[in-house]
């Protein structure tokens, strides 16, 4: 019976042993694969939202792109004053300019084709074909006149095409400027995607413009299997997600509206693919599940045989036959040894785990700070998390500091180390900076980002304390990397949950980079102006002028003193870096206003590489120095070499319009100012030109041409002196007998006489 009792002891132990390790690696597996199965669903639905966004961005940057050409185009004076006019075939010059224009626009990469302008005044049509004749009434042309947008897209089935109406904010308008791009181009701005779905895209109708499945195009999105009202009437928000049927299985679809023109992106794909990845994630957790509890079971049926046998012999050896009452309890002494045991093997896997743990410590560190730089956690979460930083709890008050680097001058790197160089820096900031007074500094796209804080009684230190690990990192740096960096430093804070705002703030403060220029250490409060000091702004639009002047005169030793004395004035006033910023941006627009005045063709080429706008070069730079050697280099040079190239033509038309101003007009109150503003120039400008290109003053030249007139007058009629001298404007006959006499020597009546005794 002992015998008996003790096997039923064994097989409970080896059950409980075998329950002890099943049931948690059961609960385990089936919260891993459910956790698993719904991580896959949300990577699968972020990353069609992040493919979403990117195909709303190609999409967008082609359309903007295009209705900018066509703004572009529409803006030309050469269609302006077409389409005032009735063409004809005679007026091929004029026809050939619009195509010409026209295939500039067909140049571009985006597809642009069947560009066509019509004049519904006059009933005029030019496209590829050359000039026609259409009927303004019939369709679409009535249809497109009479829309209330005044610039639209419409969908023609294989093609997609923009309505812009001439001019643009008219209520009747004099004629319209369509381009259609076809639906493959936008085919192939989309792609494919993953797990195989697919990507619509809807007009602001939900009617489906384009994507991968052309059984679609045309119909309305709700039409479609998976299809349902997507619309702020049906209650639905600009992005989303929802799971249908349809007859070949259940579909996740994603979808986000486009604030710019309403279209709505969506990407449609297939659970059945998902779910097939979710069975064998299951499958494999079984099949993990099972093999543990096998080799559990083995384990403890051999180990607690084993572990049994010395305390079954123990027990007969000690107690003998007659002991049989006492072998159960023995057995539950045992039991307690049992579960002892089974601590032991706890805290033994613990100890591992935490060991395990230690090793990942900084990952956790780090992964924490990023956090706390890109979130605001709330109490409780950033109460548990402050465990991995002790030292962090007693803190009373605290600092950001981000540095980026500003240039690799003088030093054998390059953009292209930017990462190696930024985890140098990291860990030399790391080593500068003692452990106790900061967190775990870190690397976030271009910057490095260091938490520094402080406890209670050294906030004022903290300041100055700052200020000087800054120097000792800027420094360290130079000194072993030859890289130049800039160092921003929020202001001061007292809850650690307020991370992400100091770090923004001390971002913004390397903005004012831009006024005290490289290897700079910004605190915020100091670089950025209180609300209340911020003086009015006054721009320096003299200035200004002395800088487009010069350009516009080609005065090459000019324009950098004058660019130099407009960056001063500018910096000279206490404004936010976007003053600072919109200041170089409306002297830009001028340079650019001159150079598209003056220089026609050449303002075509000042955009930056790649296709970027000037003012987007323009706004990426990051120091006064940059701003003013970029300008020289990308927009004034041009500008002067195509001004020196077009003064002498120029120089030469006006002084002979100006000449012929004097000579004709010589007899009335002719001023310089007056011939100025008849041809549209500043009387400063008109009398440069015409001293550089006569040699002598306006006044001077009025008074010669008046003088050889009154020669004239003299040799050829009977006109009295007095007469002569009130028709050329002198003040009297006696100034006039006195400048005649200076400049030819004799008196008019003298000069009359000897001209007569000629005769």
């Amino acid at each position: 019976m002992r015998k008996k009792r003790s096997s039923r002891f064994l097989v409970r132990l080896i059950a409980f042993s075998l329950l002890l390790v099943t049931v948690p690696v059961t609960v385990m597996g089936i919260f891993s694969y459910y956790k698993a199965s719904d991580m896959l669903q949300q990577r699968v639905r972020d990353s069609n939202g992040q493919l979403l966004l990117q195909i709303e961005s190609k999409v967008e940057q082609v359309l903007r792109m295009t209705d900018a050409s066509a703004v572009q185009y529409t803006g030309l004076p050469l269609v302006t004053e077409a389409l005032d006019v009735s063409l004809s075939p005679h007026d091929f010059k004029i026809v050939n300019n619009l195509l010409t224009g026209m295939n500039q626009l067909q140049a571009h990469e985006w597809g642009i084709h069947d560009i066509k302008l019509i004049d519904l005044n006059h009933n005029w049509m030019i496209d590829a074909g050359g000039l026609s004749r259409f009927d303004r009434l019939a369709a679409p042309w009535a249809e497109y006149a009479a829309a209330p947008q005044t610039s639209y897209w419409i969908d023609e089935g294989e093609r997609i095409r923009l309505v812009k109406k001439i001019p643009v904010y008219a209520q009747s308008p004099q004629g319209l400027l369509t381009i259609a791009i076809p639906v493959y181009e936008f085919e192939k701005l989309i792609g494919q995607i993953r797990f195989g779905g697919t990507v619509l895209v809807l007009d602001k109708k939900g009617k489906v413009l384009a994507g991968g499945d052309r059984a679609a195009h045309g119909r309305p999105f709700e039409t479609l299997p998976f299809g349902r009202l997507l619309s702020p009437l049906a209650g639905e928000q600009d992005e989303g997600h929802y799971t249908s049927g349809t007859p070949d299985g259940e579909v996740e679809v994603t979808y986000r509206t486009s604030p710019y023109n309403g279209w709505t992106y969506i990407s449609v794909v297939p659970i059945g693919e998902m779910s097939r990845l979710s069975k064998q994630i299951g499958l494999f957790t079984v099949a993990l599940c099972g093999s543990v509890a096998l080799a559990a079971f083995v384990l403890a049926y051999w180990g607690l045989g084993k572990m049994y046998s010395p305390i079954r012999r123990l027990v007969q050896s000690a107690s003998g036959p007659a002991a049989g009452g006492q072998t159960e309890g023995v057995g539950a002494e045992d039991e307690w040894e049992l579960i002892g045991s089974r601590l032991s093997g706890l805290m033994s896997a613990q100890t591992e785990l935490f060991q395990q743990l230690q090793g990942q410590s900084r990952q956790l560190k780090e992964f924490f700070v990023l956090k706390l730089l890109q979130n605001e956690p709330g109490p409780d979460e950033l109460k548990e998390k402050l465990a991995l930083f002790e030292h962090a709890r007693t803190w009373t008050s605290y600092i950001v500091l981000v540095l980026q680097i500003d240039s690799y001058d003088r030093s054998r790197y390059g953009d292209n180390d930017r990462d190696l160089i930024m985890f140098a820096i990291n860990n030399m900031v790391t080593d500068l900076i003692p452990a106790k007074t900061r967190l775990l500094p870190v690397v976030s796209d271009r910057s490095q980002i260091t938490i520094v804080g402080c406890e209670a009684g050294d906030e004022g230190l903290l300041k100055r304390q700052t200020y000087e690990l800054a120097l000792d990192i800027q420094q360290e740096v130079k000194r072993y990397l030859r890289v130049k960096t800039s160092i921003g430093i929020s202001r001061r804070h007292e809850q650690l949950g307020c991370a992400r705002t100091a770090f923004k703030e001390a971002a913004e403060a390397l903005k004012y980079r831009m006024k005290l220029g490289d290897e700079a250490v910004l605190f915020i409060e100091e670089a950025e102006p209180e609300p209340d000091r911020r003086l009015r702004f006054n721009y320096p639009a003299q200035l200004e002028q002395a800088v487009v002047d010069a350009v516009k005169m080609a005065e090459r030793e000019r324009i950098g003193p004058a660019l130099a004395e407009f960056g001063r004035a500018v910096f000279a006033n206490d404004w936010t870096h976007h003053d600072y910023s919109m200041s170089y941006v409306r002297l830009l627009t001028e340079l650019l206003r001159v150079v598209q005045d003056g220089g026609g063709a050449e303002a075509e080429r000042l955009p930056g590489p790649e296709g970027r706008s000037p003012f987007h070069e323009l706004l990426g730079l990051r120091t006064a120095a940059e701003i003013e050697q970029w300008l020289l280099q990308a927009v004034i040079e041009p500008a002067v070499i195509t001004f020196e190239q077009q003064r002498k033509t120029r120089y030469r038309s006006i002084s002979r319009e100006v000449i012929a101003m004097i000579e004709n007009e010589c007899d009335m109150e002719l001023t310089l100012e007056s011939c100025a503003s008849r041809m549209n120039y500043s009387s400063s400008y008109i009398a440069k030109v015409f001293r550089r290109e006569t040699g002598m003053s306006f006044s001077d030249y009025v008074m010669q041409v008046r003088l050889q007139t009154a020669k004239r007058w003299l040799a050829g009629t009977e006109m009295k002196v007095a007469e002569i001298a009130d028709k050329l404007k002198y003040n009297s006959s006696a100034n006039f007998i006195r400048y005649f006499r200076k400049a030819e020597g004799v008196t008019p009546g003298q000069y009359r006489e000897d001209c007569r005794s000629r005769k």
